[in-house]
């Protein structure tokens, strides 16, 4: 069974399957870079007109199978057990594919790795899997009481850039929790040690999915991570980092705040402009930190 996060649901006419050519897209990315090629080339399809192949086997840095996560979705999810590139991918901006793709007349095309980030479908195309949305439920249940501030801080294989201190985290928490002092804290990141930090700084206020792995290697660990993002959406307030995309997605159209140091890499939309806001359109937003 599956659960619907979305109230609506977006109807598109497309020409028949048999009609159409087809385009494959794969990512080697974790878990929120793969949801943003899904995407980015669910879109491409329907402006190119073609039937979207999208390949994602568990391996790397998601390893866990689609359908464990998620329910089918309008387009073909594959998870074979390797893929390799049988023709050079399609690169470039969505207007730049898009008029490339329309003008091929291969049969088959391909899109292979980032071509940046934009979620605002996340709930309409994406619907979790009744066991993650099991998690989801009882977790906050058990343990959310009243307003909820969320927060994601991405560590591990982004320490190779400058990326802000954890106690830049917290001063941004502080400050929140001067307009929503009664608000529960819910804690989340891919470093064990930085739950630790939060444990002794904010004490029983804190709180943490007691998940089963932090690797990307592990079935479980990407299971939870999903249970995870959900908790961190469900959140009245969050403050996240611009570098990863698991953060951008946790405050995709959410009121938070952006924590953000020179030299950081900014992640960038489909056209390639830098994201300073996970949703342009929101105005519920605090000044950088």
């Amino acid at each position: 069974m599956c659960h619907n996060t979305s109230q609506h649901r977006l109807i598109r006419v497309r020409p028949t399957m048999a009609d159409m050519k087809s385009l494959a897209a794969y990512s080697r990315g974790g878990l929120a870079d793969r949801i943003a090629l899904a995407l980015f080339s669910d879109q491409i399809a329907s402006a190119s007109k073609r039937r979207l192949e999208y390949l994602w086997p568990a391996e790397q840095g998601c390893y866990c199978e689609f359908e464990r996560l998620f329910c089918p979705c309008e387009f073909s999810v594959l998870n074979p057990p390797a893929y390799k590139d049988a023709v050079r991918p399609i690169r470039g901006t969505f207007s730049e594919t898009v008029r490339r793709i329309r003008t091929s007349q291969a049969e088959l095309v391909h899109l292979d790795g980032f071509y940046g980030h934009d979620f605002t479908r996340f709930d309409e195309v994406f619907k979790p899997r009744e066991a993650v949305w099991n998690q989801f439920r009882t977790f906050r249940g058990d343990h959310f009481r009243g307003q909820s501030i969320g927060v994601h801080i991405r560590r591990t294989d982004k320490l190779r850039f400058t990326i802000p201190a954890v106690e830049r985290y917290f001063f941004a928490i502080d400050n929140q929790l001067t307009i929503l002092p009664e608000s529960s804290l819910f804690v989340a990141s891919d470093d064990p040690s930085v739950e630790l930090l939060a444990k002794r700084r904010y004490g029983n206020r804190l709180l943490h999915y007691p998940v089963r792995s932090h690797s990307r290697h592990r079935r479980d660990g990407i299971i939870d991570a999903l249970t995870v993002l959900y908790l961190l959406r469900s959140c009245d307030f969050l403050v996240t980092g611009r570098f990863s995309g698991f953060s951008l997605l946790a405050a995709w159209d959410r009121p938070c705040c952006i924590i953000q140091v020179p030299g950081t890499p900014i992640s960038r939309d489909w056209e390639g402009r830098p994201i300073y806001r996970p949703c342009s359109s929101h105005e519920r937003w605090h000044p950088d930190l």
